[in-house]
């Protein structure tokens, strides 16, 4: 695939003049996803030319659309025989992870912690995960996956008092009113999370050659309109009224071009769509949806003149509008992305 190249610009530094952080967060997050969706743009297209050549929806100037009878149902042919063969042979049968303790007094730690590992691969669907991966990276010479800890609570009633208590005349629980058993806090999830990225959403700075050396990287992704306003409320996002959410989510539509796109690529790659046959998926694809990007990379937050690792996000076409700028969420202050290669070319991302 040929590439388009392009003079490589200044270090995106931002508004340093900005009257509040968002406002310079914009600024610096337009500047950022500008820079890095000219090659991706321009890539995208090559491929969408390409795969209506190999699909059979062009003529062969790539000029008039055309309805074919002989449109091809197969994927490009030389990944066609390799999406059969390879991923069957290496993750066909749920690959297992093996812990081997060193020595002997190691081997019951190493097969304790070799089932605590497989527990949470399957409750994470690794092999799921692990399989659209594998497979992006034979279509597109890359697959990404984000690595994420997820962490839910809910509020719930209490349970009652065990009857003997209640019964017991002098308790403290009869006397407090124990007959009402009020709410609390549980934790329903507290653990790693792996989830596939679209390729097609995730911008990058393409001047390094890993993710680690890559100054930001920006994904974009939609969440129901009801999550987004929760979200709000809860003081996660900031800058921007629940009227203002309303009109972005009217707007949202403009990407059904683009929508439409993926829905075919993913019935030629995969076979299926994500919605298809599941009538919940197909329910949450009808509600009103926001679209937003994450920016992960070096910002000056503090206006301190030190740029620090930072989660931006931002609302709208384009990443309009932050509408939160927080320090890096974990400890190392890395990127929460993983990137696998079919043929791994030097330098180069």
């Amino acid at each position: 695939m040929p590439e388009v190249t392009f003079e490589a610009p200044a270090a995106i530094t931002g508004d340093k003049t900005g009257n509040t952080t968002l406002n310079r967060a914009t600024t610096h997050v337009n500047e950022a996803y500008s820079w890095a969706s000219m090659r991706i743009e321009s890539r995208r297209r090559d491929f969408a030319r390409r795969y209506a050549q190999y699909r059979g929806n062009m003529n062969i100037f790539g000029r008039d659309t055309v309805q074919s009878q002989l449109r091809s149902q197969i994927w490009i042919p030389k990944s066609g025989s390799l999406l059969e063969t390879v991923i069957p042979r290496t993750i066909g049968d749920n690959p297992k992870i093996e812990l081997k303790g060193r020595r002997e007094e190691f081997v019951e730690e190493a097969a304790l912690m070799e089932r605590v590992l497989e527990y949470y691969l399957h409750a994470m669907k690794f092999p799921s995960v692990l399989y659209f991966w594998w497979k992006d990276a034979l279509i597109y010479g890359t697959g990404i996956v984000k690595c994420i800890w997820s962490y839910r609570e809910e509020e719930r009633k209490k349970d009652r008092a065990p009857l003997e208590t209640l019964m017991n005349q002098g308790s403290q629980a009869l006397q407090d009113g124990a007959e009402e058993p009020g709410y609390e806090i549980i934790v329903t999830e507290d653990m790693p999370r792996v989830v596939n990225v679209d390729i097609m959403d995730f911008f990058f700075d393409y001047t390094a050659s890993s993710i680690e050396k890559m100054d930001f990287i920006m994904e974009k992704y939609e969440l129901p309109l009801d999550i987004v306003k929760a979200r709000l409320r809860a003081g996660k996002y900031t800058g921007i009224d629940e009227n203002e959410l309303l009109s972005h989510a009217a707007a949202a539509r403009e990407l059904a071009e683009d929508s439409n796109f993926k829905d075919e690529r993913d019935r030629a790659a995969y076979g299926y769509l994500g919605n298809e046959g599941d009538s919940a998926k197909h329910r949450i694809d009808q509600l009103k949806k926001i679209v937003l990007y994450d920016y992960w990379g070096r910002f000056d937050i503090n206006q301190d003149h030190k740029d620090e690792n930072c989660l931006i996000t931002a609302i709208g076409n384009r990443a309009g509008k932050v509408i939160r700028a927080i320090r890096n969420p974990y400890m190392d202050g890395q990127k929460p992305y993983v990137s696998a290669n079919y043929m791994p070319v030097h330098n180069d991302f």
